[in-house]
């Protein structure tokens, strides 16, 4: 009690504050000595849960057990096939795929086209749209190539590949795929689909006024081929060189896509691959 009135003494002189703590009064000093037995004690901890208390190896695994879980939680585009339906997209999920990525295509994994569809053409969100990449790097077929202005404002290191066909050709493999439909299951799946709806203006490029299962008349393929040739060529005009590639399929060589995106070049020729799934073709959508 004396030793305490006389700090109280001390620390008035001196202009310091006498501390309480849990009722009772303390010197500065003391809280000091405490502070620096606990700064010496979290060093010690740290030194046992350092990477060498743990070994190289051990530390590494726990590394990349990190940049998993922080890959699914933060997704994004590193690479975006911007080019049309029926323009080569299974090809080219087959070839970034080799390459080591991670790519969706919305054929194979529909489910997700509807948050796109509705980001692209209706009222949907870009946040909610993108809950559906978190084990995604990258995307092709529709409406993935619609939306190439937004990834790249919002994903400024995107990479955009590009493929053309030729128009006429682009057209007849459209065509061919819708009709006939294969199957009457298949016939179901687009009767109950609203004419008006998001989903159906999101399908069967009819985005760019086109309508493979109406009678084709000379207007109607002038203005589908006019949206295709349009967003080639916008494409090509507003995307930075650096960013963009311009590839041809019909090559089948991996060099010029590896070297684009950095990665090794494989030793095998690329693939072509067009499955022609019935879901893709009952649901009106790009197959190749």
């Amino acid at each position: 009690m004396l030793l305490d009135q006389m700090c109280q003494v001390q620390l008035s002189c001196s202009g310091y504050p006498t501390p309480r703590i849990l009722n009772f009064q303390l010197p500065w000093t003391l809280l000091i000595f405490v502070s620096l037995l606990i700064a010496c004690a979290m060093s010690v901890m740290a030194d046992d849960f350092s990477p060498k208390a743990f070994g190289d190896s051990d530390a590494l695994s726990l590394l990349q057990v990190d940049l998993q879980v922080h890959r699914r939680v933060t997704p994004g585009f590193k690479v975006l096939h911007i080019g049309a339906p029926r323009s080569g997209t299974q090809t080219m999920y087959t070839a970034l795929s080799t390459l080591g990525m991670h790519p969706l295509h919305t054929c194979y994994s529909y489910e997700v086209r509807g948050p796109w569809c509705n980001y692209a053409l209706g009222n949907g969100s870009f946040e909610a749209a993108m809950l559906t990449m978190d084990s995604f790097d990258s995307a092709m077929d529709e409406p993935f190539h619609l939306i190439w202005e937004e990834i790249m404002h919002r994903f400024p290191d995107c990479k955009f590949i590009l493929t053309e066909s030729d128009p006429e050709t682009w057209y007849k493999s459209f065509w061919e795929l819708l009709n006939p439909l294969p199957t009457d299951s298949s016939a179901q799946a687009v009767a109950h689909i609203d004419a008006h709806s998001v989903v159906d203006k999101c399908r069967g490029a009819h985005y760019w006024g086109c309508d493979f299962k109406a009678v084709q008349t000379p207007e109607l393929k002038e203005r589908c081929l006019s949206g295709y040739l349009a967003h080639n060529e916008r494409i090509k005009r507003l995307i930075p060189p650096e960013n963009l590639l311009v590839f041809n399929l019909s090559a089948g060589d991996y060099t010029p896509l590896a070297e684009f995106l950095g990665r090794p070049v494989p030793d095998e020729p690329l693939p072509y691959t067009d499955t022609q799934c019935a879901s893709c073709k009952g649901n009106e959508t790009d197959t190749e």
